[in-house]
């Protein structure tokens, strides 16, 4: 169910806008210093100067997470412009099949509530610009859209929209795959059915068409990493060493746990978008011609969570990605037959962006020069230097100034830890870098003298 051209230039505005207003990665910030981008950007750029992830640089993200920040880079080597330009297209493809999933369920939607349930989707506590869940958010609802237009057709997925739904789960795969549940409960949703009406054949061919899909993405990046040898880095980093030194190797029950608290830690966290939610789901209850729906909904959502969860991390914006389901709370809209009530949803979108964006940012001109990370770095003159950023994240130090580390472990993730800890001791212990940053003083390093002091979040020391 396509939108027409005026809604659908609407929403790209609205995305832009509100993008705008809440990235801390848009041009009216100075900076983002939160540390999974910065480390995500490091080593995306890095792929231009002949590193590569994996092999020669360890983080353990999904590849095609430095994808999006090495064409990143190509807008701006030292700010995040270009992360900005795809959070904006993710925005707007999101408000896209959100608007086309609400036409679905009911054809007379005219969207009066949509503007207010996107603006508080991405002004939740949960959301951080710059995570592999904000750029998965389109992705996941892509399928939904699929799914929920299978269901009220009464049929499953075409070829077609297999291979879509195929090519999008492989691109979300390939990002962060602790998300790959929503697709299993899509699979159960539809195996339940298809044995319900006895269409098995089309099952098999929407599986067909699926695998085709993740073949088509998955293939290129395989050939990619086989290509330049690092085939085996690749899978043991984003694979062995993500289950075994990142999540918790639990068993059933545990993981059970860590996915109950995961989520009722998220509602207390997002309680405002966990009630768009309830009430979502309170209308698809009450709407009885919609049930297969809700049984889509609440499968995936299940699935979705578990996964999610079920490895014992709960940091705060993994649950970014289940304010999707929010969207239905648009379902419940007041019954207008006025003429001209489609230019309600254009009325409250443009109030909320007047009323609500941060103009007193746009009078005071972003100065990158002012942040910590700029000012401890700036006593370094070679641009080619190496440094390490010593046991602590990555907050920016290498793009303030657009430096390329040289190390493996050149600063600590929340993976492999004591393997990285032992790594960067050696980095010192044998002078292997010219520079060091660090939140602690580091008497022990024979090698290296202490140059600069900044206070910031911490008290940062430069070593040479």
């Amino acid at each position: 169910m396509k939108l027409s051209l005026r809604r659908t230039i609407g929403w790209f505005v609205f995305a832009v806008v509100l993008i705008t207003a809440v990235s801390q990665c848009s041009p009216i910030h100075s900076f983002n210093d939160f540390v999974d981008i910065n480390i995500i950007f490091t080593v995306g750029k890095s792929l231009w100067k002949g590193k590569l992830v994996y092999r020669d640089l360890f983080e353990h993200k999904g590849p095609l997470m430095y994808f999006i920040t090495a064409i990143s880079y190509l807008f701006s080597h030292t700010t995040f412009i270009g992360v900005w330009l795809f959070e904006i297209l993710a925005a707007f493809i999101f408000m896209v099949y959100a608007d086309r999933i609400l036409k679905l369920l009911n054809p007379d939607h005219k969207g009066y509530f949509l503007p207010v349930i996107f603006y508080l989707i991405y002004h939740a506590p949960s959301f951080v610009s710059g995570t592999a869940e904000e750029f998965c958010l389109p992705l996941l609802t892509y399928g939904l859209y699929i799914g929920i237009l299978a269901l009220k057709e009464e049929r499953c997925p075409s070829f077609r929209e297999s291979f879509f739904v195929g090519i999008t789960s492989g691109i979300m795969f390939w990002i962060k795959y602790n998300m790959v549940g929503f697709y299993i409960g899509l699979l159960v949703t539809f195996v339940v059915i298809s044995i319900r009406k006895k269409q098995m054949k089309d099952l098999v061919r929407s599986a067909l068409g699926v695998l085709c899909g993740l073949c088509a993405i998955s293939l290129p990046i395989l050939i990619f990493f086989g290509i330049n040898g690092a085939l085996d880095d690749l899978f043991h980093v984003y694979f062995y060493d993500n289950i075994n030194g990142y999540a918790n190797r639990l068993d059933f029950l545990y993981q059970g746990y860590y996915a109950l608290t995961g989520t009722i830690n998220t509602i207390r966290r997002n309680p405002i978008g966990w009630g768009l939610i309830l009430i979502g789901l309170l209308e698809l209850i009450l709407q009885k011609q919609n049930r297969s729906v809700l049984f889509l909904v609440c499968s995936t959502a299940f699935f979705l969570a578990w996964f999610i969860y079920c490895g014992g991390m709960q940091f705060a914006y993994y649950s970014f990605i289940l304010l999707m389901y929010a969207i239905f709370a648009g379902s419940v809209e007041p019954h207008l037959s006025w003429k001209y009530a489609g230019v309600i949803p254009a009325v409250i979108a443009a109030g909320i962006l007047v009323f609500s964006f941060p103009y007193q940012r746009l009078s005071v001109r972003p100065d990158v020069t002012t942040t910590s990370q700029y000012q401890i770095t700036s006593v370094i003159e070679d641009p080619e230097a190496s440094i390490l950023t010593y046991n602590s994240f990555d907050q920016g130090f290498y793009t303030v100034r657009d430096f390329s580390p040289s190390v493996f472990h050149f600063c600590m993730t929340n993976c492999v830890l004591d393997e990285s800890r032992d790594a960067q001791k050696q980095y010192i212990d044998e002078g292997e870098v010219d520079y060091i940053l660090s939140e602690e003083e580091l008497s022990w390093a024979e090698h290296y003298t202490l140059i600069s002091e900044q206070s910031g979040w911490f008290v940062y020391h430069l070593y040479k």
